[in-house]
């Protein structure tokens, strides 16, 4: 019970099983714990499970805890940057998005980040982006349903 790390792992596996009320006590135990020494993951971790329970400004809260101590965590701005997407607030999400590309190369970034990219900076009207960020999709994940997302235009799906 005073292990942090353990309390981390058995509030995720909770999390991954249908528990999550329950996983975010153990979220809650593990980050009580001075000593522990990776409270940005408990923190993402509890987001993500808060999320699954619509608890939304809980996870929001969670988030930018973790982005607060840790400012160059790419999870947690990608998880900004999602939440804030799907809440409508283009401008914010933009901002967590940036961060995560400055961090992220291009070859790396999973189609779901790059088709979230291409739908942010089309919103803005940010055209070159939008190009640029679709020739990376076709690049790395031209077989991907994101890519024929793109091709069809479908930014409101």
């Amino acid at each position: 019970p005073n292990n942090p790390d353990l309390l981390s792992n058995y509030g995720w596996y909770l999390c991954k099983t249908g528990r999550e009320a329950q996983s975010l006590q153990q979220f809650e135990a593990a980050l009580a714990n001075r000593n522990y020494l990776s409270p940005t993951k408990a923190l993402n971790n509890a987001g993500v499970c808060s999320l699954k329970i619509n608890k939304v400004a809980e996870a929001e809260r969670y988030f930018l805890s973790a982005f607060r101590l840790e400012p160059s965590n790419t999870v947690s701005s990608l998880n900004l940057c999602k939440l804030y997407w799907q809440r409508g607030d283009t401008e914010r999400a933009e901002f967590y998005l940036s961060r995560v590309v400055k961090d992220v190369p291009g070859d790396r970034l999973p189609a779901d980040v790059l088709w979230l990219a291409i739908k942010i900076y089309h919103k803005v009207g940010d055209i070159a982006m939008e190009t640029s960020f679709g020739t990376q999709l076709r690049r790395y994940h031209g077989a991907a349903n994101e890519y024929a997302s793109f091709q069809r235009g479908a930014f409101n799906e």
